[in-house]
């Protein structure tokens, strides 16, 4: 089973000034009182010193300057910082419990769910390439894909046909090194956590 993880990440690319400042006032009221923490009360009185002063410097910094700035940044560390004990703190007495974590205000993880089979590749084309002996294959792309597979062998194909394999993080790819004037099958399939792969209708192009 996967562990329940609190979030620990407060940055501003994650929390405005804003929702860092209802953050703070969501686990102060929700952590005062809980059972599930009986010692944390000094911990919370740190927590509302540093919201307070935040808030204020907020306030502060509507009709304020670069000082006011600088104050807003510092008090925003430090509530961040505090923050972040705070969680440490929830994870390790919760023992990973996730309704103790909802209890306490914080986030948490998203829990990483299992991809199946990754579709059949829809629009998969081919297109002659810009050299001699080159081919354009290209499809859809396809959500949560790691790989395309991109695969092509000599027509007609067989039980004993030898398919060459391509990979590429992209949904297109150039191939070349193919001979002119003869025939080809092609075929793509996108690859993720899934060993089961399920490959497009093969497409039969003669090379230029």
């Amino acid at each position: 089973m996967e562990k329940s993880i609190v979030s620990k990440m407060f940055s501003p690319k994650k929390f405005s000034d804003d929702k860092l400042y209802i953050m703070g006032t969501t686990v102060l009221e929700m952590m005062t009182g809980n059972p599930h923490f009986p010692e944390i009360q000094p911990k919370l009185d740190a927590l509302k010193t540093d919201t307070d002063n935040y808030s204020a410097s907020l306030y502060n910094l509507e009709n304020g300057g670069r000082m006011e700035t600088l104050i807003k940044n510092n008090c925003r560390k430090q509530l961040e910082t505090t923050l972040k004990e705070l969680a440490e703190y929830v994870q390790l007495t919760s023992q990973v419990d996730t309704g103790i974590i909802l209890s306490s205000g914080f986030h948490m993880h998203k829990k990483h769910e299992p991809v199946g089979e990754l579709p059949q590749p829809d629009s998969f084309c081919v297109k002659m390439g810009n050299t001699h002996g080159s081919v354009v294959l290209s499809c859809d792309v396809i959500a949560n894909t790691k790989v395309y597979l991109f695969e092509y062998t000599l027509a007609p194909v067989s039980e004993d046909s030898v398919w060459i394999q391509k990979a590429s993080t992209r949904h297109k790819i150039q191939i070349g090194g193919l001979q002119s004037g003869l025939q080809y099958a092609f075929r793509a399939a996108a690859a993720g956590t899934c060993p089961q792969l399920i490959w497009s209708d093969e497409i039969y192009s003669y090379v230029i």
